[in-house]
């Protein structure tokens, strides 16, 4: 029998702030709030009069609530590498659980 390779965390995922570096002159700097391994889905969900379906994308991080220097926030920047194929988007929520942490995020389609 074939030994199956199916890793919980197959993909890969940066999560980045953009910090105001200099008031006056506007510059920007990136801070990278976390770069790994990770699990990229779609979420489908319906309105509750179930006219709406919105399709939202969650990271799967294999980070526990106390290992994050500085969690993720609503506005973060994430860029997903999914066999071969980047997405990128903006988080939206950040939740903890027993495996891990799962970020909900929008991603920008062109």
């Amino acid at each position: 029998m074939a030994k199956v390779s199916n890793p919980r965390w197959s993909d890969s995922c940066r999560i980045c702030r953009e910090r105001l570096e200099d008031a006056f002159s506007g510059k920007v700097e990136r801070v990278e709030i976390y770069t790994g391994a990770c699990r990229s889905y779609t979420r489908n969900q319906t309105s509750p009069t179930g006219e709406v379906i919105t399709s939202t994308r969650v990271l799967s991080i294999p980070r526990t609530k106390n290992e994050w220097e500085e969690v993720p926030m609503t506005g973060d920047l994430v860029e997903a590498t999914v066999g071969g194929h980047k997405t990128e988007g903006v988080v939206l929520d950040f939740v903890p659980n027993n495996f891990g942490t799962d970020v909900t995020w929008r991603y920008g389609r062109n």
